[in-house]
Parts: structure tokens; sequence; C-alpha cells
């Protein structure tokens, strides 16, 4: 009986030690270009979501596979199981089981649990935990503990970053 007993107890505390996987389905990561424009990639369980510095969506993913839908708008509705819905606006207001709420400007300020807010000079001034500050020339000098220098031209020189929240964009950033 004792053994029983202490099994079960093993079994069910057991359960209590299994790392929790939430913090990996609301990651953040911030991508700054060469000349210090800022963007942003909130990822959830089911699809990630890019915001521009001054909250626009400038795109989004979907992390499943599946059966394309599309709605009476030529919008796509659904991708295997995860829904997308939209606002009378025709934005995004929902991607699985995520809202997403747009502040009356129309910048987005929320992501599901991921708030967004903005400082006077309409920037993010946080998104989730990560506080973003700016130096007197307007450029992002730091984003939570990681910091961004520049060089005499403008360009970022360099970013120190022990945990891999701020990476450099290279994409559709440079003229030819």
């Amino acid at each position: 009986m004792k053994i029983a007993t202490i099994l079960a107890f093993i079994l069910t505390t057991s359960f209590l030690l299994v790392p929790n996987d939430s913090s990996a389905h609301n990651k953040v990561t911030a991508f700054i270009s060469q000349n210090g424009e800022l963007s942003f990639k909130i990822e959830k369980s089911a699809f990630y979501i890019c915001i521009s510095q001054t909250g626009g969506i400038t795109g989004y993913g979907i992390l499943k596979t599946g059966v394309v839908s599309y709605d009476f708008n030529g919008r796509i509705d659904k991708i295997g199981t995860v829904p997308i819905s939209y606002d009378f606006n025709g934005r995004i207001d929902k991607i699985d089981s995520e809202r997403i709420l747009y502040g009356f400007n129309g910048r987005v300020s929320d992501v599901g649990d991921t708030k967004i807010a903005f400082d006077f000079n309409n920037k993010v001034d946080k998104i989730g935990e990560q506080k973003v500050s700016y130096g007197h020339n307007g450029k992002v000098e730091k984003i939570s503990s990681a910091t961004i220098s520049y060089n005499f031209l403008g360009k970022v020189e360099k970013i120190t970053d022990d945990q891999g929240v701020v990476y450099l964009d290279f994409i559709g950033r440079t003229k030819e």
C-alpha cells in the first residue's frame, strides 16, 4: 500500500516538473536595419506577426500546414486548423485564439497577451517585457538589456546582446 501511494505521488508530482513552454509561444525578437530602423517579430504557438517601429503589421506567417481557404474578399481565412479573421476595416483581428487589438490611431496595441506601448514620437516604447530606448537623434540605443551603437555615418556599428533579443536585419534595406 505504501509503495503504491509513493508511486502515485511521484507520478502526480512529475507532471508539475514538466517545463512550461509558454515563453516559447510568446517570443519577441527585435530586428534593426543598418540605418537603425526597428521592427519586431512576435511569435506565438500557431503564428508569428511582424510589427514596424510605428505599430503597423508588416507581415505574418502561420506555423502550421494544411489546406488554405479564403473568404469572399479573397483573404486567407484558414490554414490547416488555424483560423484568421478580420475586423470591419479589413485588418487582421484574430489568428487562432489570439486577438489582435488596435489603438484609436490604428496602431497594433496587443497581440494576444503581448502588449505594445508607444512613446510621444509614435515609436514602440515597450513590447511585451522589452523596453526600447532612443537617443537624442531618435535612433534606437537600447532594447531590453541589448545596446546598439552607431558609427559616424549613422550606421549600426555594434550590437551588444547577451540574451539574443536583437538581430541585424539586411533584408530589403539596401539600395542597388
